[in-house]
């Protein structure tokens, strides 16, 4: 999250609670909701995946580690030697599968994070666009000033015309 969104953040929450002290009940309008709730959950799933490819980097490190420091000796025995061979090998495996594991979470991640700025902007105009909706949904299109097709052409590239509940 950007320093504008923290900011924008913070004064949506002030508001509320400064109408919440006012005795005021806030009200949210069921698109706003829809894509503040469609924000958080992109949010929430971006922070899981970070946290996620963390640990997969955690364990991939302490499998390397304990790779690096079980270097097979081959004057110990043949039994050892294999033992320790197989192991380092089941260890290359798994680093390997997490490697795979970990480049996965990142795309998933980097696409959480392409659309982070499209679902902010939806969240910005949800209610803007309601507006424009109600306001026009009963015009025939001769009817409509050009201001009105521009605005529906604007929400309808944000795919908030018709606003989805």
């Amino acid at each position: 999250m950007d320093v504008e969104e923290v900011g924008q953040m913070k004064r949506y929450w002030i508001a509320l609670i400064a109408l919440a002290a006012y005795g005021q009940t806030p009200t949210e309008s069921p698109e706003h909701r829809h894509a503040r709730q469609n924000y958080e959950a992109a949010e929430q799933q971006r922070d899981s995946l970070t946290r996620q490819i963390e640990l997969d980097e955690a364990k991939t490190k302490e499998l390397t580690t304990e790779v690096l420091a079980s270097v097979c000796d081959s004057d110990k025995g043949k039994e050892q030697y294999r033992a320790c061979m197989a192991k380092a090998r089941a260890n290359k495996a798994m680093r390997d599968e997490l490697d795979a594991h970990i480049k996965q979470l990142k795309m998933k991640r980097s696409e959480m994070i392409d659309l982070l700025p499209d679902l902010a902007e939806r969240l910005e105009y949800a209610d803007d666009c309601m507006a424009v909706f109600r306001k026009t949904i009963d015009k025939k299109t001769s009817d409509l000033t050009v201001r009105e097709n521009s605005q529906i052409k604007a929400c309808m590239t944000m795919d908030l015309y018709p606003p989805d509940h």
